[in-house]
């Protein structure tokens, strides 16, 4: 794959917001061990993209967002719809015609679930800590040259190439010269 770029990459401040679910009865020290390591996983994440952790002087980089006590816990949302405890998404929902002609799956019934959850019996009370990044990113626009069968078809090459000649060289096609 052929990728251009420039050779002078400019880099600039960018910032990132990493979260996780924990129970909200977690509090003191276990809290503080979690939210650390969860601290070095999202430095780490970002850093396998190539970004740099930004060193802010005066601020701790990154921070987790706090209510000024402490850590603030906000409902965790449920992305993926897989709590039991969000019951309205359990109810069915009556207003939906069709009754049995047009049946309606589990995961379909109630209301959609991008409506914020808004208690700790939605969340199955879980609550969600939410970790602000400041990072260098370059400001490169990666391009893709040549054709998508010709990439492809390099990559299949790539993977079962074709050797001739004893020294593993191929080939070439002798093509008769003009005049001979």
């Amino acid at each position: 794959m052929l990728v251009k770029s420039a050779s002078d990459v400019k880099h600039n401040l960018v910032s990132k917001v990493g979260s996780i679910q924990l129970p909200h009865d977690l509090k003191g020290r276990l809290l503080e061990q979690e939210l650390a390591k969860a601290t070095q996983e999202f430095v780490y994440w970002i850093e396998l993209r190539g970004w740099t952790l930004a060193h802010v002087p005066g601020h701790k980089n990154p921070q987790w967002v706090t209510d000024g006590s402490g850590p603030m816990a906000y409902y965790a949302i449920d992305w993926l719809g897989e709590r039991t405890g969000t019951k309205r998404s359990q109810t069915p929902m009556e207003h939906r015609g069709g009754g049995d002609h047009y049946p309606t799956r589990d995961e379909h019934r109630g209301t959609l679930p991008t409506k914020r959850e808004t208690t700790l019996d939605e969340t199955d009370g879980m609550v969600e800590y939410r970790c602000v990044g400041v990072f260098w990113a370059p400001e490169v626009i990666t391009e893709m040259l040549g054709s998508i069968y010709e990439r492809k078809e390099r990559e299949r090459q790539a993977k079962n190439p074709v050797i001739f000649g004893p020294g593993g060289q191929r080939l070439q096609h002798l093509a008769p010269r003009k005049g001979d």
